[in-house]
């Protein structure tokens, strides 16, 4: 039987989840902007059921489909599978914290690293 909450409860949960995260979003650090409920349930207000998250993080999390064209540090998905000769979904479980082989990895933060230092020429589509 899940617990009821009462109204300040809820509030005071969420304010620690946003103080927790830093009012940023869990998958992709962008801000965060709307409560996920892991198992689905938005009546079971712990702490660990809940994830914050950006609105188009929300979006993939409600669909289970990934917008090719969401941007992660200033660029969108597609350019960085492209780059890093990676499929787009493992650039979304990489940016999820998902487990992934070493070298996919290695390779997946070579290129962001570079592209926060503007190292990288600008490429298109």
């Amino acid at each position: 039987m899940n617990k009821i909450y009462l109204p300040q409860e809820i509030k005071r949960i969420r304010l620690q989840k946003l103080q927790q995260t830093k009012n940023k979003c869990e998958l992709c650090k962008g801000k965060g902007k709307k409560i996920f409920y892991i198992d689905g349930n938005e009546n079971n207000h712990e702490l660990k059921n809940m994830k914050l998250v950006c609105y188009n993080c929300y979006q993939i999390l409600n669909t289970g489909r990934i917008n090719q064209s969401y941007g992660k540090y200033g660029t969108r998905l597609k350019i960085i599978a492209r780059a890093t000769e990676c499929s787009i979904t493992t650039i979304w479980k990489y940016f999820q914290g998902d487990k992934l082989k070493d070298t996919t990895k290695k390779k997946i933060e070579n290129y962001l690293n570079k592209k926060k230092t503007n190292k990288l020429p600008v490429k298109s589509i």
